[in-house]
């Protein structure tokens, strides 16, 4: 055996990403259902939410709108991850969805001018769940297409 091969993770992201490798569904599902409790704060709770992130007076009607559309959003992407996911159906395919929005939303919001610093430090939780969900999709995919 490989010297390296039987050492435990050192770092935090080597554990997390040998746990993604060791159990890519079950990864899968609670990244899923992870998105889902974000989804359900933004949905129910949308004013307290853009307070949090954009700051004091933020808490505007049209906020709610937006971060009531965005919960919603991160509901269906959660409860279709973690149903494909269970089902061992399509789970690569939604996680990987759940990716792209998750990276999206983090470059997005890199490049606004003029965004409050507390806006900018969502950005790091954005982009780690955009990586387990991509490293999720991607241990999952051989395991779906039966390879």
């Amino acid at each position: 055996m490989n010297p390296s091969e039987s050492e435990t993770p050192t770092t935090p992201a080597s554990a997390i990403d040998a746990w993604i490798v060791d159990d890519p569904r079950r990864a899968a599902i609670y990244a899923g259902r992870a998105r889902c409790v974000v989804g359900a704060l933004l949905l129910v709770m949308p004013r307290w939410a853009a307070r949090l992130e954009f700051g004091p007076g933020a808490d505007t009607a049209a906020a709610s709108w937006l971060l009531r559309m965005l919960g919603l959003r991160d509901i269906v992407l959660g409860l279709g991850t973690v149903i494909s996911a269970s089902e061992r159906r399509g789970g690569a395919g939604w996680a990987s969805m759940g990716a792209l929005t998750d990276a999206g939303d983090g470059l997005f919001a890199l490049g606004v001018r003029g965004l409050p610093v507390r806006s900018r430090t969502f950005v790091v939780p954005a982009l780690i769940s955009a990586l387990l969900h991509w490293r999720s999709a991607k241990a999952l995919a051989p395991e779906e297409s039966g390879r």
